[in-house]
């Protein structure tokens, strides 16, 4: 009997997924053995040996469970002299934030709930079916009676923050060598929800008390020191409220035109009114009315925002609860009236005033918004680096083939420009829609070669594998054609000069789905479809024997 880590497939090992779906999708076919579960197993062939499991220990740790919670001295390998003196402390730290919670959470429910830590234990299915009929089936099943929306929002919130207390223990927090890595992090964060929630709910602040006990973590880096430092660079401005939820808005609208007034930011729902937008020149301004509500916990809030661009990464406004500022709509429309007299000293300073000087920049975007917002704000930038580049690289261009020729090594100064330029111009012919422009591609190719540079930029690579995935999309939804795949065969015939590392398992996985339902599709009747498909087997390393027979067909890998 073997028994394989459930990360060995597709995690541990690229494409282990596949085959091991190729195993068991074998298996069925050929009707050669069954699958089954391991009980069933054991229920049919009961075991004749006893296996003792040796008490607190581990796979991966010869101190067995000291590997999470103390400087037991294994690690990686990566840092030699790193050590894990941050897990006893960090552990205590938040078995006592535990505690805390979990009196607070009975305090909180126990009007509410028939059994506490049943719900609790239960929570899994609300989260599994967060519809109306699941809350209320859940409901049913645990409230001592009929709650308000308000009581069920503290139900939920509770619920909620037990979650974030049992999150806060995942295992690959304390695996590694160091407070301040990816993993440690997370469960800082799954901690500061917690306490987000525990003050919300109770007015409770845990968190001055729980940042103490994290100075007793030490880390390994020295511009850390201990986990309070961990907290505040990495924790502390990721939490997220209402309040942020809505800046996350007013700032992205800015950049983003939408007609709807309802629509979805994650799990909340989101309501706008009241909302204009103008631009003048490089500036622009934002504001309106928000009502959020959160999917997960049902807690909402209304509020008001005003948002000005000043071009670049500089933002400046907030957001303002409807109910601490009565009358706030007259503020915006005085900020309003002076950005549209092109009065932009006045207008800041009456944000400035309406919002204590509270600043939204781009950083309190959330990440993926962040990146969004930036390459936008970075597309001029991109453009007038390419003509100054160009600009150099065709004034230069013959001494530089020159010094080519001569086998004499491009000074770094030109160098930087030569590859921009390659890059950008290969680049260039897999954005858009449609077949790919051959010649183009070609002329591309040719010019690269040329040259001493090789084709690595990962945003080259991602570009050639979106494109060519999008081509076998369109292949596989619309109507395979002689047309799309010849240009997908002539595509990869040119670019084989370069010898790319592409990730094409997307474009795999259609061709090998498009393959196994050949007799569906009427173009398959043609030779030169047949043909062209065929060619194409090849550079997607795929086996497709020539009448495209559904149960032979396999990975060449």
């Amino acid at each position: 009997h073997i028994a394989t880590d459930g990360e060995t497939y597709g995690h541990h090992h690229r494409n282990g997924e596949m085959a091991l779906s190729y195993c068991l999708n074998t298996i069925r076919e050929r009707e050669s053995a069954r699958v089954t579960v391991y009980g069933e197993y054991l229920e049919l062939v009961p075991p004749r040996w006893e296996a003792r499991i040796i008490e607190n220990s581990s796979w991966s740790c010869m101190h067995g469970v000291e590997r999470w919670r103390s400087d037991c001295g294994c690690n990686s390998g990566g840092k030699p002299g790193w050590r894990q003196g941050w897990r006893a402390p960090l552990r205590e730290t938040l078995d006592w934030l535990r505690d805390e919670l979990e009196s607070l959470y009975e305090e909180i429910v126990e009007s509410y709930l028939s059994f506490p830590w049943r719900a609790r234990d239960r929570y899994i299915e609300l989260m599994v079916d967060r519809s109306p009929e699941g809350e209320a089936l859940f409901l049913k099943e645990e409230a001592r009676a009929e709650l308000s929306e308000k009581e069920k929002a503290r139900v939920f919130s509770a619920l909620e923050m037990q979650r974030h207390a049992l999150l806060m223990y995942t295992s690959c927090g304390w695996f590694f060598d160091e407070i301040s890595g990816i993993e440690t992090i997370q469960i800082l964060q799954y901690a500061a929800r917690a306490m987000q929630l525990a003050k919300t709910l109770a007015d409770k602040d845990l968190e001055p008390l729980f940042r103490t006990k994290l100075k007793d973590a030490p880390s390994n880096i020295a511009g850390l020191a201990h986990g309070d430092a961990v907290y505040e660079r990495h924790v502390a401005g990721a939490v997220v409220t209402l309040d942020r939820v809505a800046g996350h808005y007013a700032v992205s609208s800015l950049f983003h035109e939408t007609e709807e007034s309802e629509f979805r930011l994650s799990y909340f729902h989101v309501r706008r009114s009241d909302f204009i937008r103008h631009r003048a020149g490089k500036y622009r301004f934002a504001s309106g009315t928000l009502l959020l509500r959160s999917d997960i916990t049902h807690d909402e809030a209304e509020v008001m925002f005003a948002v000005l661009h000043l071009g670049d990464h500089n933002v400046i406004g907030g957001v303002k609860r409807v109910d601490q500022k009565p009358g706030f709509q007259r503020t915006l429309n005085a900020v309003q009236n002076s950005f549209l007299e092109n009065n932009i000293p006045s207008a800041i300073i009456m944000l400035d005033r309406a919002f204590g000087r509270q600043s939204y920049l781009l950083w309190n975007l959330f990440k993926e918004e962040q990146r969004r917002v930036m390459r936008r704000l970075l597309d001029l930038t991109y453009k007038d680096v390419e003509v100054n580049y160009r600009r150099v690289f065709d004034s230069n261009y013959s001494i530089l083939r020159a010094m080519r020729d001569l086998e004499m090594p491009i000074p770094d100064a030109l160098a930087a420009p030569v590859e921009y330029i390659l890059h950008t111009d290969l680049r260039s012919v897999f954005q858009g829609e449609g077949l790919i422009d051959i010649g183009a591609l070609s002329s591309a190719v040719e010019e690269f070669r040329r040259w001493p540079f090789e084709p690595t930029g990962e945003d080259l690579l991602f570009e050639i594998g979106n494109r060519i995935g999008a081509i076998m999309r369109s292949l596989r939804d619309q109507e395979v054609s002689a047309e799309m795949l010849e240009n997908l065969v002539s595509t990869f015939e040119v670019l084989q000069g370069l010898e790319l590392k592409l990730d094409l398992h997307e474009a795999q996985n259609i061709y090998f789905a498009v393959a196994r339902a050949a007799d569906v599709f009427p173009a398959f009747r043609s030779s030169r479809v047949r043909k062209a498909f065929q060619a194409l087997a090849t550079h997607f390393q795929v086996r497709v024997p020539p009448a495209l027979g559904s149960a032979e067909i396999s990975r060449s890998e």
